[in-house]
């Protein structure tokens, strides 16, 4: 078991985390805005 190869193992890992926690991130960003779209705009939101 070589150290580079630990360090990719670690960086693949690392970036699957990170791609779920951007996602979530994201995920929860949209929610927010839609909730404020609706309360300012009262459901003119179409955009998806």
């Amino acid at each position: 078991m070589s150290r580079k190869n630990g360090f990719k193992n670690y960086f693949v890992l690392d970036k699957n985390q990170f791609n779920l926690l951007k996602w979530n991130i994201i995920k929860t960003l949209s929610n927010n805005a839609e909730q404020l779209s609706y309360s300012s705009l009262s459901g003119h939101n179409d955009k998806k």
